[in-house]
């Protein structure tokens, strides 16, 4: 969560921001909001987000990348609206690092391709019959989730690498 005046000066930071930042609020606080973004996103404010917030007073599921205090770049989704705190229009921002997400899938991805040579050694004693009995894969994957129900082809090409 942040919170930012109307004119992108940050006025409060949760920990868990400052933390994925690697900034402390005393380092934050009164920093603009464009200073934390990667170049690329740096005209994104200008043209897109300032616009939508004074003619809808919100903006859902943006997403951008942030520049971590030790320099590599934190791929995060927005949602924002206009508020008054204290008789002062601010803006209220929902921050989501999407780096956790992505780790995820990439978790996903490697049990579902791996899944077929755990189905073919039937000499395991984790064999396929015993365990679609109870339901389950090895690692608490549940039956619902297999390389059928799920085309990871489809998802993720193997022409376009995961990131």
């Amino acid at each position: 969560m942040l919170l930012t005046a109307e004119s992108g000066r940050i006025e409060s930071a949760n920990p868990t921001f400052c933390r994925w930042i690697g900034y402390t609020f005393e380092e934050l606080h009164g920093m603009r909001i464009q200073q934390l973004l990667s170049v690329e996103a740096r005209t994104f404010p200008q043209m897109y987000w300032q616009p939508l917030m004074a003619l809808q007073g919100a903006v859902a599921n943006v997403k951008f990348d942030l520049v971590h205090h030790a320099g590599f770049i934190l791929p995060m989704i927005s949602s924002a609206i206009t508020c008054t705190h204290s008789k002062a229009i601010v803006h209220e921002l929902t921050l989501f690092n999407t780096e956790e997400q992505r780790y995820i899938r990439e978790l996903l991805t490697a049990r579902l391709l791996a899944y077929p040579v755990w189905a073919r050694c039937s000499h395991s004693p984790y064999s396929l019959g015993s365990t679609e009995r109870r339901g389950r894969m090895p690692g608490g994957i549940t039956s619902g989730i297999s390389p059928s129900s799920i085309n990871i082809q489809s998802r993720w090409p193997a022409s376009r690498p995961l990131r």
